[in-house]
This record gives structure tokens, C-alpha cells and sequence, in this order.
């Protein structure tokens, strides 16, 4: 699990996974990185960019002054010095509902700015869970740019990871 925190590699994940094993995911990723920020986002709670905005400023603990827009998202996640974490691992579960309602545009700024701040190196690793038969988020993703990488095998979760 160390690939989802070191440096360089594909700064998107997916993974089928249920709630329970991505929970226990996220506890181990603690567990193991205890100085890194892994914040969970709710995806039933993004469906559009308001309710995204609002998940991802409290599960990062943004400062007060954060703007809810994608270029203030994009300054936040490109400059982290408000955040003492010398990584950021942002899961969203339920995933499938991630900007479900939201304009194709919406989705693509989205995935521009998650792209960006992977590839400065500010958030090291995004990890989202589609439900089974929740495969039209992630297709929503791949439309709009996403080049999104199956989680490597987790201890005791492999039977969760997709084949290649």
C-alpha cells in the first residue's frame, strides 16, 4: 500500500470494493502512515459541486478563508502550506454518486484539478470505491480525462481488487 503515498505513479485509484473493506482500508493506511492526512469524502454527499466543495473543505480541514470554486480547490491542493500532513490521500467512497448531477464541465474542472495536484505531488493518491454495477461514475471520470489506475492489492483485500 505504500505505492498509494510514495512518490510518482498514477495519482487516481479505483477499486470495487464494499464499505466495510474501504473503511478498513483507510484505518490501515493510518496505521501505517500516521503523519499523513487520509481523509474520506461521501460521495452521496458530492453530487453536485456545492456538496463537494463542503466534503472536501471539512475532511481536509481547509482554512476559513477557502473559496468554494474549482480554481480556489485547485490553489488549496496546489499549495498545502496550511496543512502539516506531508501527504494527502482523499478516498471517496461511494463514488458512483460522485457529481452525479453535476454538468459534464463540472466533471472534467473536477478532474483537472485532482490530475494537477497528483502530478505537482500535493496529493499523492486519490482512491474512490464504485458500488458493483456503479461503473457509469467511473466511466463519467474516464470521459472527462481521469486516467484512474486499479488499487494495488491491500493486506487481506486483494480479493477486492480488480484484475488487471
Amino acid at each position: 500500500m505504500d505505492e498509494l503515498l510514495g512518490e510518482g505513479g498514477p495519482g487516481l485509484w479505483w477499486a470495487h470494493m464494499g464499505p466495510s473493506e474501504f473503511d478498513e482500508l483507510r484505518y490501515e493506511l493510518r496505521s501505517l502512515h500516521p503523519q499523513a492526512c487520509v481523509a474520506m469524502l461521501r460521495g452521496w454527499k458530492c453530487q453536485e459541486p456545492a456538496g463537494f466543495f463542503s466534503e472536501l473543505g471539512a475532511a481536509l480541514q481547509f482554512p476559513y478563508y477557502f473559496e468554494e470554486t474549482w480554481e480556489a480547490t485547485a490553489r488549496m491542493l496546489g499549495d498545502l502550506s496550511w496543512s502539516q500532513a506531508p501527504h494527502h490521500l482523499l478516498m471517496v467512497n461511494s463514488a458512483e454518486h460522485l457529481l452525479a448531477e453535476a454538468s459534464f464541465a463540472e466533471v472534467r474542472s473536477l478532474v483537472e484539478v485532482l490530475t494537477t495536484a497528483c502530478a505537482q505531488g500535493r496529493v499523492k493518491a486519490v482512491c474512490a470505491y464504485w458500488a458493483p454495477g456503479g461503473g457509469d461514475g467511473l466511466d463519467r471520470l474516464v470521459a472527462a480525462g481521469a486516467r484512474l489506475a486499479p488499487l494495488p492489492a491491500a493486506k487481506g483485500l486483494a480479493s477486492h481488487v480488480p484484475a488487471e
